[in-house]
C-alpha cells in the first residue's frame, strides 16, 4: 500500500513539474468578476484574465535559459475571409489585407475572423535582465508573425525570438468573441492597443508597466526600461470604458499586475535607486515616491468607480494606512495647522526631503476622494491639513517671472525648476474637484492657477 502511495505522490509531482501549478483568485467587478488564473512550470509563466463575456487576456513570459531556440506562443488555422491588421509604429498607421505568406515584425497585430471574434498581439518582446527591476529590451530579437499557407488556406503562428544572452520573452494577447472596436470610427479603441509597446517611451510586461530609464537612475542605458509603480497605461484604457467590451477587463489586469507589487510596508517601491535622491537626501533603493504612488490611488480609486467598489480594497486600505503615517512622520507644520508633506522616503535616507507643490495636491485631492469611495472621515481631515498647508504658504510659491517654485525644501528655502504644466493641472484638478463636489472656492488656488497660466502663455505652454 505504501509503494502505491509513493508512486501516487510522485506522478503527482511530475505533473505539477510539467503542467505548472494552477492558482486563481477572482477580480470583483460591478458586472459579475474577473478570474484570473496562474501556471508556470518553471520555464513558462502564464496569467490569464477573462470576463463573464468570454474577452480574454493572456500573459505570458518565456524564461530563455541557455537556450536560444524561437518559442512558438500561438497558432491557429485561418478560416476563409479572416483580415489580418498590422501597426507601423513609425508611420503611426494600421494596413489591413487578407492573409498572405511571409514573417512580418509588427509591435502589434490585429487579426479579425469572419464570426466577429478577433485577436490582438502585442507580439513578443525578448530582454537582458539588468538587476533592481530593470529590464534591457533587445530589438534585434523582435518577435514574429508568421503566416503559412497550408493545404487548407492559411495559418498565424507568433513565434518569439531569444538568444543564449536573454533573459526572458514577454507575449501578451486578447482575445474577444465578439468586435471590441469599430475601425470606422474615429474614436477607435486601436489607438489604445497601440500603447502597449511603445518603444522608447513605455512597455507593459509580465512583471507590471515598464519606462524608460532616465540617465540619473542607477541602472539605465540604451534601451533600460524600470518597473514604474504608476500605471499610466491605465490612464488610456479606462476612457475606453463603455465603449469597448474589452477596456473594463483590460484596465483591471493592468491595475492587477501593479498593486501585485505592494510591499510588506503598505506601499509600491520603486526599487532602483536614483542618483539625485540618494546625493541629496540618502535615499536609497526601494523607496517611497509620492507621485507614483498618488497616481497609482488615483486610477484604482477611478476603477473602482466605474466598474468595482471592492476591487482591491485591502490593498488600498494597506497603502493609505502606510500614507497617513508616513505624513504624521514626515511633514513641515505651516502657520494655521497645515502639513507640507515630504515627497519620498527610503530606510536609509539621511535627510528630510523636499515637498513639491504637484505631489502635494496630487495627494490632497485623493484623500478627499477616498473619503468619498470609503466615508471614512480621517481622510478628509488629512486632506484639509495638505489644503491648509497650501492656502498657508501660496504667497510663497510665486516666482517674479509668475512662474512657481518646484518644491519647500525642509529648511524653508522654496526652488527649483516646476515642470511646463503638470503642476498647473494639478491646480486646476483639485480646484475643479472643490467647486464641483464641495462646493468649496478657494482663493488660493485661482491665485496659483492664474500666475501660472501667465507664465504658461508667456512661453507657449499649452493648456486645456
Amino acid at each position: 500500500m505504501r509503494k502505491w502511495i509513493l508512486a501516487a505522490a510522485l506522478l503527482l509531482m511530475f505533473l505539477l513539474t510539467a503542467c505548472g501549478e494552477q492558482t486563481g483568485y477572482v477580480l470583483p467587478l460591478d458586472s459579475g468578476g474577473i478570474r484570473v488564473t496562474e501556471s508556470g512550470n518553471g520555464a513558462l509563466l502564464t496569467r490569464v484574465y477573462e470576463d463573464p463575456n468570454g474577452v480574454r487576456l493572456t500573459m505570458q513570459r518565456r524564461l530563455c535559459g541557455s537556450s536560444n531556440t524561437p518559442y512558438t506562443f500561438y497558432r491557429e488555422a485561418l478560416p476563409a475571409g479572416a483580415v489580418l491588421r498590422l501597426y507601423d509604429p513609425d508611420a503611426g498607421t494600421w494596413t489591413a489585407s487578407q492573409p498572405q505568406e511571409g514573417v512580418y515584425t509588427p509591435n502589434t497585430a490585429v487579426l479579425e475572423l469572419p464570426d466577429g471574434s478577433m485577436r490582438f498581439f502585442c507580439l513578443p518582446l525578448t530582454f537582458a535582465a539588468r538587476g533592481e527591476d530593470v529590464l534591457e529590451y533587445l530589438p534585434g530579437q523582435a518577435g514574429q508573425l508568421i503566416v503559412r499557407r497550408t493545404p487548407a488556406g492559411f495559418s498565424l503562428a507568433v513565434r518569439g525570438m531569444r538568444s543564449k544572452n536573454s533573459y526572458c520573452t514577454d507575449f501578451t494577447m486578447l482575445t474577444s468573441p465578439m468586435p471590441v472596436l469599430d475601425w470606422e470610427s474615429d474614436d477607435n479603441w486601436a489607438w489604445m492597443w497601440e500603447r502597449f509597446t511603445r518603444d522608447g517611451e513605455s512597455l507593459f510586461c509580465y512583471s507590471g508597466y515598464y519606462r524608460f530609464t532616465p540617465d540619473n537612475y542607477s541602472t539605465t542605458g540604451k534601451n533600460c526600461y524600470y518597473r514604474c509603480p504608476a500605471a499610466f497605461l491605465a490612464r488610456a484604457t479606462r476612457w475606453e470604458i463603455g465603449k469597448s467590451d474589452a477596456a473594463p477587463l483590460v484596465t483591471a489586469a493592468i491595475l492587477d499586475v501593479s498593486m501585485r507589487l505592494q510591499n510588506e510596508r503598505g506601499y509600491f517601491p520603486t526599487v532602483l535607486e536614483s542618483d539625485w535622491l540618494a546625493r541629496d537626501y540618502g535615499v536609497g533603493r526601494n523607496f517611497y515616491d509620492t507621485r507614483f504612488n498618488t497616481d497609482l490611488l488615483e486610477l484604482v480609486l477611478d476603477f473602482r468607480a466605474r466598474c468595482g467598489k471592492e476591487l482591491f480594497r485591502d490593498r488600498v486600505e494597506r497603502y493609505v494606512a502606510f500614507y497617513m503615517d508616513f505624513a504624521e512622520k514626515h511633514h513641515v507644520e505651516t502657520e494655521h495647522g497645515g502639513w507640507l508633506v515630504a515627497d519620498y522616503w527610503s530606510e536609509d535616507m539621511t535627510k528630510e526631503p523636499h515637498t513639491s507643490l504637484n505631489h502635494q495636491l496630487a495627494e490632497c485631492l485623493q484623500l478627499f476622494l477616498l473619503q468619498d469611495d470609503t466615508g471614512n472621515a480621517a481622510y478628509g481631515v488629512l486632506a484639509n491639513r495638505l489644503l491648509r498647508a497650501v492656502v498657508d504658504t501660496a504667497q510663497d510659491w510665486i516666482k517674479e517671472d509668475h512662474d512657481l517654485h518646484y518644491c519647500r525644501y525642509a529648511d524653508g528655502r522654496y526652488g527649483a525648476k516646476d515642470y511646463p504644466d503638470l503642476t498647473y493641472k494639478d491646480i486646476v484638478a483639485l480646484d475643479r474637484y472643490l467647486r464641483k463636489y464641495r462646493s468649496r472656492s478657494v482663493p488660493a488656488l485661482e491665485l496659483l492657477r492664474t500666475e501660472k497660466q501667465i507664465w504658461m502663455n508667456a512661453h507657449g505652454v499649452k493648456y486645456e
